[in-house]
């Protein structure tokens, strides 16, 4: 099932349509639907695909030599298949010398695996082809962004040789909850925050109800996604021992978010864990918040981590901890007695991110343009999604996950932290979201500086 990634599909058609040479480079995390996204956009079009996989580079060439000869009926090349990737380059690039031709290799950072010299042969092909104009369309994707990177920093041989770049992202909560059109508006919000917006993660949560496809498809040991975490984590993190990493994602999962909390958790000191704290955020796994007030806040210590990944944050909070009673089959025990009743407290901060992502996907909602959204705390006040403009606070939210309705309290308590901020704009705004909607003292007041949304609104 193919859904949504209309801008990257988008950002593709366009740059096939300006007719110059490209050189692409399409990256993202493992399982992310970069496969299914390349194959989509060039069903109708003159193009060869290739997958590199853990092979030899003989295997490679002789595996790229078929998808060629898919193309073109070449008896020659059927007779001798390509014994290089010169010689493989050079034959396909001379086909699109004169028609537009795109040429994938997915999983670049494994055929470089195989043959080291790989980028050096592109990049004197590719100075070649491009002064004589050659219409090829080359993309380069992979899933580790890192081994991909080396190959276009200074001294490496593709520098400056990419033309654009595209970042697979994972689904926002709403393309997230196309998933599911027959469940509940909470339920969909709830599988989006259990296993986030990777495709194949969201395919392989299927069921008549969500309680069902959890068990089913994330807590029982047969289940794809009761060992995905540990694939994912084994093939992909190579900067952190894994032993740490496990406790590191662990102790955040749990609600550690300080340096200090972590490192009290795990038994390290902070100082030893910044490195890795670093590289995490860097990889995609962690989210490094810091209030918008701080003035350096590269070097500042304030600063809260969070799991960038609900699947991740959902298996280390509940997989993990709970596997000695996974592991005798009594998934269905786990989910009634010891995930269930704690899902509300667990979906705070998932719904504090679909709000913040509701802010950016709905602009017209907002009297300024948001143009970066920030945090902000000192001691007991917190604002999670502070909306900000040259500067100037323009928006300023809450988002609960109670299984009440949200009262007066809340509500004063936003009000009363607003005047806490420097460089409020005189026409700020004010949205409250909540889980459960809101009492009748709150639907009750009028004023137009402030918003009121549900989880329903969210999906409308």
């Amino acid at each position: 099932m193919f859904l949504n990634r209309r801008q990257e599909l988008t950002a593709l058609q366009e740059w096939w349509d300006g007719g110059r040479p490209e050189l692409v480079t399409v990256y993202g995390r493992r399982q992310i639907g970069k496969t299914d996204l390349l194959v989509h956009f060039l069903a109708d079009k003159s193009a060869i695909y290739f997958y590199a996989d853990r092979r030899l580079a003989a295997d490679h060439l002789r595996a790229l030599t078929e998808q060629v000869l898919a193309l073109v009926d070449d008896p020659v090349l059927r007779v001798q298949p390509f014994t290089s990737w010169e010689a493989a380059l050079t034959y396909v690039l001379r086909l699109a010398a004169t028609e537009r031709l795109a040429l994938v290799i997915d999983e670049f950072s494994y055929a470089v695996d195989a043959d080291p010299a790989l980028p050096s042969v592109l990049q004197r092909l590719w100075d070649t082809a491009r002064r004589d104009r050659t219409q090829a369309y080359v993309i380069l994707c992979t899933s580790f962004t890192e081994a991909m990177e080396r190959h276009f920093t200074l001294d490496a041989p593709l520098y400056r040789r990419r033309t654009r770049q595209l970042p697979v992202e994972p689904f926002s909560y709403r393309d997230a909850a196309l998933f599911f059109p027959q469940w509940s508006t909470l339920d969909r919000l709830l599988a989006w925050g259990i296993v986030g917006g990777v495709p194949s993660y969201l395919q392989a949560l299927d069921g008549p109800s969500l309680a069902e496809a959890v068990v089913e498809h994330v807590l029982k040991k047969s289940a794809l996604l009761y060992t995905e975490a540990e694939v994912l984590l084994g093939q992909e993190i190579r900067g952190v021992g894994p032993a740490l990493l496990r406790a590191m994602l662990a102790a955040i999962a749990y609600g550690c978010t300080e340096p200090n909390e972590i490192g009290q958790r795990v038994g390290w000191p902070v100082t030893s864990l910044s490195g890795a704290l670093r590289f995490l955020v860097d990889y995609g796994i962690l989210t490094r918040r810091v209030p918008f007030t701080v003035p350096n806040p590269e070097r500042t210590r304030r600063t809260h981590y969070y799991l960038a990944d609900n699947y991740l944050a959902f298996w280390f909070r509940f997989v993990l901890p709970n596997r000695s009673l996974l592991e005798q089959g009594e998934a269905a025990v786990a989910w009634r007695t010891r995930i269930e009743p704690q899902l509300s407290s667990y979906m705070g901060v998932r719904f504090e991110e679909a709000c913040r992502q509701f802010v950016r996907l709905h602009p017209s909602q907002w009297t300024h343009p948001i143009s970066e959204l920030g945090v902000w705390w000192r001691e007991n006040d917190e604002l999670e999604i502070v909306g900000l403009d040259a500067g100037q606070v323009v928006l300023v939210a809450e988002a609960k996950w109670t299984n009440e309705p949200v009262g007066m309290d809340v509500l004063r308590n936003l009000r009363r932290r607003v005047v806490l901020l420097p460089r409020v704009a005189a026409d700020h705004q004010m949205a409250l979201f909540a889980k459960e909607g809101f009492t009748d003292a709150v639907r009750a007041i009028q004023d137009p500086a402030l918003a009121l949304y549900t989880a329903d609104d969210l999906l409308r």
